[in-house]
């Protein structure tokens, strides 16, 4: 993001991505604001990569779609599944296990 055009690049992203979310609390400048966030803790990553540009990019892109599907959830009010990752890396445990049986196992 030290280039113009790979700022206006991830602000189209941002704006494409957000017109297309229900969620009017959400706009492009919330979804940018988080990939500049996320680009940040994993700079190091990022310049150890063989094309950081593309990185850049990849990681911004990650961290709106991940961004907009916690703001769906947030709005249906549900959680993960059992068992998956939460776009934060986190493995969500507890909603959906399967209860014990008499003998301890599931």
């Amino acid at each position: 993001m030290t280039d113009c055009s790979d700022g206006q690049r991830l602000r189209r992203l941002a704006r494409r991505l957000a017109g297309g979310s229900n969620d009017p609390a959400l706009g492009p400048e919330d979804l940018l604001q988080e990939a500049r966030i996320v680009v940040w803790q994993r700079r190091a990553a990022i310049a150890a990569s063989a094309n950081p540009r593309a990185s850049v990019y990849l990681v911004a892109r990650q961290a709106m779609v991940s961004e907009l599907r916690r703001s769906r959830r947030a709005r249906a009010g549900s959680a993960w599944p059992e068992g998956e990752q939460a776009g934060d890396g986190r493995v969500v445990e507890g909603r959906g296990a399967k209860e014990d049986d008499a003998d301890g196992q599931q």
